[in-house]
Formats: structure tokens, C-alpha cells, sequence
């Protein structure tokens, strides 16, 4: 799997978590706005990030994985 694979799939994973924490953030009542991009970058970027762990935890445990 390629490292542009790897990129689009946290990014499709990061969009999904995006738009349903700027959901959650419009339905508070007050600093809408503020906790909306504050949920939606926090969401986002951890789902952004797992997959790009994942991937470089994978290539450092290679050798060890590829012998079973």
C-alpha cells in the first residue's frame, strides 16, 4: 500500500469524523461556532492520524510480522 493510499484513506476517515463532530457542535447552544471547529479539528485529526500510525508502526514491525 502506497503512502497516497494511505493519505486518502485518513483523509476520507478524517472528513467522515469532521462532519459529524461540526454536527454535534451546532447543536450546542452557545460559542456554536467555536466548540463546532474545535470538535471538528479534534475528531479529524485523530482520525487523520491513526491510519498514518498505523502505517509507519506496520513498516517499523515488518520483518518481525512477515516471518509468520
Amino acid at each position: 500500500m502506497s503512502m497516497l493510499s494511505v493519505f486518502m484513506i485518513a483523509l476520507g476517515l478524517s472528513m467522515d469524523a469532521c462532519a459529524v463532530s461540526f454536527a454535534k457542535g451546532i447543536t450546542l447552544r452557545k460559542n456554536v461556532i467555536r466548540y463546532g471547529v474545535i470538535f471538528g479539528v479534534a475528531f479529524g485529526g485523530f482520525q487523520g492520524l491513526m491510519p498514518l500510525i498505523g502505517y509507519f508502526l506496520g513498516i517499523h514491525f515488518q520483518q518481525a510480522i512477515t516471518s509468520y
